[in-house]
């Protein structure tokens, strides 16, 4: 080790953590602003050792991604609250109707959200907005884009599925050749959406985050690492 400090990412059980090797005696780790797993640890400690803590810590990773999300929920989702659409703003409006409500649509800078007047708590809300993310993906994710995508990296995923995920932004099964994209990149610029589809079909040429993986980003996706940093930050600043 030459004393520098060294950053890359860990992925353990689908959860993905930074790790940044640096001149401390101690492991540490904390969830950043942004939902990220940070973890520091000292220059010197073996990989199996860092593994090993964080699988001794799965269950507080767990809880503060899922108190994270629920701080997100209260935070934004209500009516006035702001709605990050492909990195742009709009303000959420209930529109309360005494028919079948219809799916929330955008109109200006507005995401109207129907909700039956006997339905209109924040849990049926947030389960609207949520709805309507996954919805986003999938029309931007259509056969046309993941052609375009499968082309590029010269192989192909048998299925491609959409849901909202608290710990990462896509999984590859790649025994099964399948593809989960998370609904919550529907909040950041649609580069976001490309870069994640090319992460995940290059896992099916490499399933580690090695050498050979990064190379092969680096040549079907060459600007992976600025579009990366737009999902480190939060799509709400």
């Amino acid at each position: 080790m030459d004393g520098v400090e060294k950053t890359y990412f860990l992925r353990m059980d689908g959860i993905d953590i930074e790790v940044t090797r640096k001149d401390i005696k101690s492991l540490r780790m904390r969830l950043a602003a942004d939902g990220t797993i940070k973890l520091s640890a000292p220059l010197g400690a073996p990989a199996s050792h860092i593994e090993a803590f964080v699988a001794q810590n799965k269950a507080w990773i767990l809880r503060v991604q899922r108190k994270a999300a629920a701080l997100y929920a209260a935070a934004h989702v209500h009516d006035g609250g702001r709605f990050m659409l492909w990195g742009n703003p709009y303000t959420i409006r209930i529109e309360k109707t005494a028919k079948r409500a219809s799916a929330p649509y955008v109109s200006d800078d507005k995401l109207i959200v129907p909700l039956l007047y006997e339905c209109g708590t924040e849990e049926e809300l947030r389960k609207a907005c949520t709805a309507f993310l996954a919805s986003e993906v999938k029309r931007a994710l259509d056969e046309d884009a993941i052609a375009r995508m499968e082309t590029l990296t010269r192989t192909s995923a048998s299925a491609w599925r959409v849901r909202s995920m608290s710990s990462r932004w896509g999984s590859c099964q790649v025994a099964k050749r399948s593809i989960t994209i998370n609904a919550q990149l529907a909040h950041y610029d649609r580069r976001c959406l490309d870069y994640v589809a090319c992460h995940e079909l290059c896992h099916l040429h490499e399933p580690t985050h090695n050498a050979r993986f990064h190379a092969l980003m680096d040549r079907f996706y060459p600007d992976w690492k600025n579009v990366r940093k737009l999902l480190k930050a939060s799509a709400f600043v």
